[in-house]
């Protein structure tokens, strides 16, 4: 990212420069910008106590989960260091009782270890085999030529036996803050991996893999309530500049040439350099507003300039209300992870 803009406006470190999607990529539906933003977590106060435990965890699954949590937990990091302060928990809590065990047993179990939170719960598996049939065809004729390849002159259908293989995993962890004893993150997660193999095909994906990918879908959701975390969030382009001709239409069309071989800078150099008397275009505008946010990380910038813009408009545009909206949120976000931060640094034990 560039240089801290000038008057000291505070930097908004929520948006990374990927690059723009060319139209041609899968998925994109013209050009646009793809930014990582970071999201604060879902249950900020949960994110807030960071030195933590990942204790046994009951069910069928529950020695998986309560591993891999562990894992994806000390995963975690912000500014490049790990989120968490791990101390390994796991064997002092009998997986039998982790489901029933009480809140007063888990307090003094973190009191022991030492940490902020303890985190238990439950995790188990299902796989369900689902037989169906499906239907084929195939030559069972030619035309009798000597060709190398004969003209088929009948087919017949046949039937192949099929097998769905369901995976399913629900995790449902409990965090709880050893200071005061509260439930700080409570929550269940299903999530389901599915396969299809028919016998004239290769051999169905095994179970374990299946309930694997389940898992860690369903861990990942967890590790993204807890911490800030990322997310790769593509920013269409507005691509036709009504009321620009000429050499004004001509510079346009050359910044999204750019922006379409992923030279944003090139691109946003072009939009800036717009006089005044066409500088009004709304789709220049709303580009820069794009360039604001992805060049000099200037959030409430983007969303003044989108404001004005909107406010010139004499009918609605879904582009423009789409990313006045979407800023907005960018800003609550924002808000949420400052005071997140406050919060921790509050929190932190006296050195």
């Amino acid at each position: 990212m560039t240089a801290a803009i000038s008057r000291k406006r505070e930097r908004w470190p929520i948006w990374l420069p990927l690059a723009f999607c060319i139209a041609t990529i899968a998925g994109c539906a013209g050009p646009a910008a793809e930014v990582i933003v970071q999201r604060p977590p879902n249950f900020p106060q949960a994110a807030q106590l960071r030195k933590i435990a990942v204790l046994d965890f009951g069910g069928s699954a529950g020695n998986q989960a309560s591993e891999r949590l562990e894992a994806e937990l000390s995963s975690a990091t912000t500014g490049g260091q790990p989120y968490f302060t791990m101390v390994s928990g796991r064997g002092r809590l009998p997986a039998a009782i982790a489901e029933g065990v009480g809140i007063g047993e888990l307090q003094r179990l973190g009191r022991q270890l030492g940490v902020d939170a303890v985190y238990t719960g439950t995790a188990n598996f299902s796989v369900q085999h689902q037989g169906y049939s499906e239907s084929r065809s195939q030559c069972v004729a030619g035309d009798g030529s000597k060709k190398l390849v004969q003209r088929c002159t009948a087919m017949a259908n046949y039937s192949v036996a099929c097998q769905r293989t369901i995976a399913a995993v629900t995790v449902t962890p409990r965090a709880v803050s050893v200071n005061n004893a509260a439930i700080i993150y409570n929550k269940s997660v299903s999530k389901t991996q599915t396969d299809a193999s028919c016998s004239d095909e290769g051999p169905p994906s095994p179970d374990g893999a299946l309930l694997g990918g389940a898992l860690q879908a369903a861990l990942t959701e967890i590790r993204e309530d807890v911490t800030p975390h990322e997310q790769t969030v593509r920013i269409p382009l507005m691509t036709e500049p009504d009321g620009l001709a000429g050499d004004a239409a001509t510079r346009f069309s050359g910044a999204i040439a750019f922006a379409k071989v992923r030279n944003y800078e090139r691109a946003c150099g072009l939009w800036k350099s717009f006089p005044d008397a066409q500088a009004d275009n709304l789709a220049v505008q709303y580009d820069l507003s794009i360039c604001d946010e992805v060049l000099d990380g200037d959030v409430p910038g983007a969303l003044s300039r989108l404001r004005r813009t909107e406010d010139r408009l004499t009918a609605p545009n879904r582009m423009v209300t789409e990313r006045i909206n979407y800023l907005s949120g960018l800003v609550v976000q924002a808000r949420t992870m400052r005071q997140l931060k406050t919060n921790v640094a509050r929190s932190a034990p006296a050195r």
